[in-house]
């Protein structure tokens, strides 16, 4: 485990981060691993955040994605107001929901998604951040153990995404109008067959704008992208 740690804290990419944080909580039984960042000082649930999903089919993507549903999200403010990690049940309990957080509540449950851990994260100039892990299960307190495995693990992740984020930020980067709606449909989880659709271009063209904004941005693949481009300001997801 200590050498996976290091591994994690010394990634030189977004995507060998997520890679190697996703593969170290699979590894103990997390099917699906969730994080959200989110601007400094502003609420888990902003139109701002980014939610990166791994493991989680299309269609529950889509769905979170969408602000208006995810806005009900009762788990994520809740688990950074207290600053303690928690399951989904419990923060969920410990909560008078409104109606559409209990709507909310009940559609994940249809999707499938029963129990899991509810990290909040912190980072420096007020930088933080909200993980989640499914286990497909019900916790228990036999899974506090992991927890505090999986509390460490995720802070050290956090902290070197926001550095590895910071590093980007030392030359100023602008984007041209189109490079921005590139932009802003990635951070939407759109594939670049979707992106030309919507933007009425052809595929090669959407492809050259996405070389564009990951030589602008020093990036090298969408999820780093679109971080960077949240961390910005750069677009509103």
């Amino acid at each position: 485990m200590e050498q996976d740690l290091v591994h994690i804290g010394e990634s030189t990419t977004v995507q060998m981060l997520f890679d190697r944080w996703v593969a170290f909580a699979k590894k103990r039984g997390g099917t699906q691993v969730s994080y959200h960042l989110t601007p400094a000082f502003q609420s888990q649930l902003c139109e701002r955040t980014v939610p990166v999903f791994i493991g989680y089919p299309p269609e529950r993507v889509a769905l979170y994605s969408t602000y208006e549903f995810r806005k009900n999200d009762p788990i994520p403010d809740y688990v950074m107001r207290t600053g303690e990690s928690t399951s989904w049940q419990v923060a969920i309990d410990s909560q008078k929901l409104s109606k559409a957080q209990t709507e909310f509540v009940k559609v994940m449950r249809q999707h499938g998604l029963l129990d899991g851990m509810a990290i909040p994260l912190f980072g420096p100039n007020g930088r933080e951040a909200y993980s989640s892990m499914n286990l497909q299960r019900v916790i228990t307190p036999d899974d506090t153990p992991l927890f505090r495995i999986m509390i460490a693990v995720s802070q050290i992740a956090h902290r070197r995404l926001t550095n590895l984020l910071r590093a980007q930020h030392g030359h100023k980067v602008s984007l041209s109008p189109r490079e921005t709606e590139v932009l802003q449909w990635m951070v939407r989880g759109k594939s670049n067959g979707d992106i030309a659709m919507i933007m009425s271009i052809s595929p090669t063209t959407v492809d050259t704008f996405a070389r564009r904004i990951f030589t602008k941005l020093n990036v090298n693949d969408r999820l780093a992208a679109s971080l960077a481009g949240i961390a910005r300001g750069l677009v509103r997801n």
